[in-house]
């Protein structure tokens, strides 16, 4: 049950790490249009 409990929390930070980059690229993305 713990290792589960782990896992899923990993794949919880993992899931924000990509959103958080995603959104930054966003970001950087239409800035960059907007020049």
């Amino acid at each position: 049950m713990r290792t589960a409990d782990l896992a899923y929390s990993q794949g919880i930070d993992l899931a924000r790490e990509i959103q958080i980059k995603h959104e930054r690229n966003h970001f950087n993305g239409t800035r960059g249009r907007a020049k």
